[in-house]
């Protein structure tokens, strides 16, 4: 066999080249939140990438990932069109979420409108039904609030579910027609997608032997996707087994494949002290309009291969409006010492 004549140097060469261009335009600068400036000083820039939100169930991961992707989707300075593939809930289930994430009111009240207009139809029987006829009234409200701001942010954030795409191929086709569609708007424009969960993702014509084999399978693809063929940011949350311990998560600890370790940018584990550990939480805050405590969520970015951060973000849960904020950085601190004891 010949040998080529390839000129090494200029290949060479031309790697430098092509990465100058590429690390010049405009979304290499990475995306940020509104409300969640901890977080974008953490990751200097959200970038194209699969970012795995990996919990407990009912611990919270979830409700940050919505709520960090619908944040970034409506920061219009990103100029990002944000895709919310829920496939463990219908779009029924899952809109009422987002409108008492937004609006800070009772999920029930979202849900079941008619129920509430119901109760404060009757005739208030004390000052105190009075009171809290009034904070239904105003609930009601918020909620009919919630749903025009969803309508006028419809070009921002999307919500579909199982019942319009059931496969990795139905959302890799979908997500691509969706980055044609507003790219041929203006170029600027992007997607970034989130998948909840990567549990119930399966693919259209291929079949596995095991679990952990379609997981390591879906890892690999979802990374093509987001890294070379797509280049967007890909969010999915993930379940880790049932924990026999009172402590904290490690990486070893991901259910569906150790695979989501080495092909995630980020991987953040995710943790509710209050959730797990009840009345003998550690971590947790108070308010003075309830003797519980309230839960604070946890993320410890056990992988990042996005900036030099390592250690952990901290959440104050409200679940019943399925909404979090970042914790100051007084709690946070006093967190991280409890956590090191």
């Amino acid at each position: 066999m010949g040998v080529s004549n390839m000129n090494f140097f200029e290949e060479s060469l031309a790697t430098y080249e092509e990465y100058e261009i590429e690390s010049s335009k405009d979304e290499e600068e990475g995306y940020d939140t509104k409300r969640f400036k901890q977080f974008n000083q953490n990751l200097s820039g959200l970038t194209k990438g699969l970012y795995i939100f990996a919990g407990e169930s009912n611990g919270g991961k979830t409700a940050v990932m919505s709520n960090l992707l619908k944040d970034l989707g409506t920061n219009e300075k990103n100029h990002l069109f944000a895709i919310y593939y829920t496939l463990d809930d219908t779009v029924g289930e899952v809109i009422p979420r987002i409108i008492a994430m937004d609006q800070r009111i009772p999920i029930s009240v979202a849900q079941k409108p008619k129920r509430y207009e119901k109760i404060i139809a009757a005739t208030p029987r004390s000052p105190e039904e009075q009171q809290n006829f009034e904070a239904i009234h105003a609930q009601l409200k918020a909620r009919q609030n919630g749903i025009q701001k969803l309508k006028e942010q419809s070009q921002q954030f999307m919500l579909t579910d199982g019942t319009k795409v059931r496969t990795f191929e139905d959302i890799k086709e979908h997500a691509k027609r969706a980055q044609d569609f507003v790219k041929s708007l203006d170029d600027k424009n992007n997607i970034i997608i989130g998948i909840d969960s990567l549990s119930d993702l399966k693919f259209k014509n291929r079949t596995f032997s095991k679990p952990q084999e379609r997981h390591e399978a879906l890892s690999e693809e979802l990374k093509q996707m987001a890294n070379t063929e797509l280049q967007i940011p890909v969010f999915g949350t993930a379940h880790l087994r049932k924990l026999n311990h009172a402590g904290r998560p490690s990486l070893d600890d991901l259910k569906e494949s150790v695979r989501y370790q080495y092909d995630a940018s980020v991987v953040f584990l995710v943790h509710n002290d209050v959730s797990k550990n009840k009345n003998s939480a550690k971590v947790f805050y108070n308010v003075e309009t309830s003797q519980d405590i309230q839960p604070i969520i946890e993320l410890d970015w056990a992988k990042n291969k996005r900036s030099e951060f390592k250690g952990r973000s901290f959440f104050y849960f409200i679940p019943q409006y399925s909404h979090v904020t970042e914790c100051s950085a007084e709690d946070a601190e006093r967190f991280n010492n409890i956590i090191r004891g």
